[in-house]
C-alpha cells in the first residue's frame, strides 16, 4: 500500500464516523454509509495526494552524465553523430537568403 493509501483509509474512516454511527444505529441504510463512506475516503485521497505534492520534494533521482552526440574520433561508427544542418537547408548552397530572395553578391 502506497502512502497516500495509507493515511486516506484511517482519515476516511475518522472523518466518517457519524455516518458509520448512524449505520451501527440503523438510522442508515449500508448502501448509503458505504456511498458516503466512498466519497470520503476520494475526498481524503485527492487532498493528502495534493498535500504530498505540494510538500514533499520530488525526488531528485541518481545524477547522470550527459550523453555525448557524437562519437569519440577512433571510434567513428559506434555512436550516432548530431544532426547538422545542410547548406541546402539554410540557403548557403542555393544563393538565397533567409527571406527567400536570391543573392548574387
Amino acid at each position: 500500500m502506497n502512502g497516500t493509501a495509507s493515511l486516506a483509509l484511517p482519515a476516511s474512516l475518522v472523518l466518517s464516523s457519524p455516518v458509520l454511527w448512524m449505520l451501527h444505529d440503523g438510522t442508515m441504510t449500508a448502501g448509503d454509509a458505504l456511498r458516503r463512506w466512498a466519497i470520503c475516503l476520494a475526498v481524503c485521497w485527492v487532498a493528502i495526494g495534493l498535500v504530498r505534492t505540494l510538500v514533499v520534494p520530488a525526488s531528485a533521482g541518481p545524477a547522470s552524465a550527459p550523453l555525448a552526440l557524437s562519437a569519440p574520433a577512433g571510434d567513428a561508427g559506434s555512436a550516432p553523430q548530431p544532426l547538422r544542418a545542410t547548406g541546402e537547408a539554410t540557403g548557403e548552397a542555393t544563393g538565397t537568403n533567409t527571406t527567400g530572395a536570391r543573392d548574387d553578391s
